[in-house]
């Protein structure tokens, strides 16, 4: 199944008796490792198994036609002109906000600071701050697609938006932007910080330094 064609073309030159050709169609990928967990890929019968090729496979796949067709005793096919037969109708197009240069920049950062770092893994995503649209999203390890089977499992994940990640004090300015824009807080107000503990469900979670009584805008600031 899905030979590449100098593989093929080898076989045919064999003449090897009883042994035929049919053509059928193949998914390729073009820009390789480029986004390669986002658009994920497709298996020998062209149905999408990771990504969005698997999330929008029913979209994209289309519907083949259908024929109607008689048989003999001996399971000869006989195609009358009068027996009607469906129309085979195309898959629908699938655009992304991903830009393919901004992507690859992202790709070649993201494995330039893994070596640096000696990370097992990494993800990185760019957003368009004005419309939140997604520019480019990258994990680390990858995988060419095209020979997903030659790669692991943990290369196909789109670390991004399937691994957990505490985002600790780096995800206070979003919690401090809500409270100021639906003004449940004032940057004077005044917050006991407990001398850096807090006991929430049973467990006690450290700050890294003790505070007593902070206002909205130094809890912001330290």
């Amino acid at each position: 199944r899905q030979l590449d064609r100098p593989q093929a073309d080898a076989v045919r030159q064999l003449e090897l008796p009883g042994v035929l050709f049919l053509k059928e169609s193949k998914r390729y990928y073009p820009m390789r490792e480029l986004a390669a967990q986002i658009l994920g890929f497709a298996g020998l019968d062209n149905r999408g198994l990771e990504g969005l090729e698997q999330v929008y496979n029913d979209v994209i796949a289309g519907e083949p036609a259908e024929r109607k067709v008689l048989r003999d005793a001996r399971r000869g096919t006989v195609l009358l002109p009068d027996i009607s037969f469906g129309e085979a109708k195309p898959g629908r197009s699938l655009h992304l906000t991903i830009d393919s240069w901004i992507q690859h920049l992202l790709e070649r950062e993201l494995a330039a600071a893994v070596k640096r770092t000696r990370a097992r893994s990494a993800s990185a995503v760019l957003l368009d701050p004005n419309t939140g649209a997604v520019l480019a999203m990258a994990s680390w390890p990858t995988f060419d697609p095209n020979h997903f089977n030659r790669s692991s499992r943990e290369s196909w994940r789109n670390r991004a938006v399937m691994d957990a990640f505490e985002p600790g004090s780096t995800f206070k300015m979003v919690t401090a932007a809500a409270a100021l824009e639906d003004n449940l807080v004032d940057p004077t107000d005044v917050f006991d910080c407990e001398n850096g503990s807090v006991v929430v469900q049973g467990v006690r979670i450290h700050d890294h330094k003790s505070f007593g009584d902070l206002t909205f805008r130094e809890i912001i600031a330290k």
